[in-house]
């Protein structure tokens, strides 16, 4: 004959402990009669008497040696950590709420390794955001001192702002998690962001900011630029190839990336500088500085 069905969580948890429902928990009234605490003290003795047949070394392992402080393992299935990080939430404020038994016990906030992995994503997010900016700032300040000329300085480091600002757009449509690998992603595209802009710009000032000067410079500059990123995009692209699917998302959006800062330097820029003749010569009433004028061919004559 079963007398309940269930493990001795279930059981120790069943409402009708302390619940007075003559009809759903009428056997469970008749233990108020097995002594003087009634229900409450055969549940405590239970529980007593599970803890003693634990052995030392599993004591150890949930206990402290004065056996005033014990520990709850949670387990978790592998989750996005977006997702992982409200499951968390929701157990905290389910632990800040949690009577204590007796005035006696106190329930501390989730700890272990999750936790710890949500609040050094958090730190990391929030760092590379500031060191983000900082850096636009200060390559923006150098780049001025360079060109000479704070508005080529300005102009140079738009691009690379732009693809920066696509980083996160690209990691969210892909949902990927910001981690120690995918952080380092915005310094090593600055590093290639910056390389690229500034060749197309010293090619500019080379060429002058000419309607066919522009053209030139974005022909044979970003001839280049287009076969360096290729090359390192196929280089990185090898990753995907590695044992540790972690590294997917880290070598996906490093190419995405490096991809677009070949697109906004080679294209961006030179329509950045374009544009703003374009409208000064609007402005002026003058003719329109993007007219090349009759059998102007935007190519290098043949050698």
């Amino acid at each position: 004959m079963n007398l309940y069905e269930g493990s001795l969580w279930d059981l120790l948890h069943e409402p009708c402990w302390e619940s007075n429902d003559p009809i759903e928990c009428n056997v469970w009234l008749s233990l108020e009669l097995t002594g003087p605490e009634g229900r409450q003290g055969l549940r405590k003795d239970m529980v007593n008497a599970a803890l003693d047949t634990l052995s030392d070394e599993v004591r150890s392992m949930l206990l402290n040696e004065q056996q005033t402080k014990a520990i709850v393992y949670v387990t978790q299935p592998y989750m996005n950590l977006n997702v992982a990080g409200e499951l968390r939430d929701e157990i905290d404020l389910l632990l800040q709420n949690e009577p204590p038994v007796d005035d006696k016990t106190r329930a501390s906030l989730l700890t272990g390794g999750l936790p710890v992995s949500l609040d050094i994503n958090d730190g990391i997010h929030d760092a590379q955001t500031s060191t983000t900016i900082i850096t636009l700032l200060v390559l923006t300040v150098l780049l001025s001192f360079v060109f000479r000329s704070p508005r080529l300085g300005i102009y140079t480091m738009i691009p690379v702002a732009v693809v920066i600002l696509w980083q996160p757009l690209l990691m969210k449509s892909g949902d990927v998690n910001v981690n120690i690998f995918t952080a380092m992603i915005g310094t090593i595209v600055f590093g290639i962001g910056v390389d690229d802009s500034i060749h197309v710009m010293h090619r500019i000032q080379e060429e002058g900011e000419t309607p066919t000067g522009i053209a030139n410079a974005i022909e044979e500059t970003g001839q280049t630029i287009f076969e360096t990123t290729a090359t390192t995009v196929c280089g990185i692209a090898a990753g995907f190839i590695a044992a540790f699917p972690g590294l997917e998302n880290f070598f996906m959006i490093m190419c995405l990336l490096i991809f677009c800062a070949f697109i906004t330097s080679a294209f961006l820029l030179p329509a950045i500088i374009t544009a703003e003749h374009t409208i000064r010569a609007k402005i002026r009433g003058d003719e329109s500085w993007a007219d090349y004028g009759d059998g102007i061919a935007l190519a290098s004559p043949s050698r």
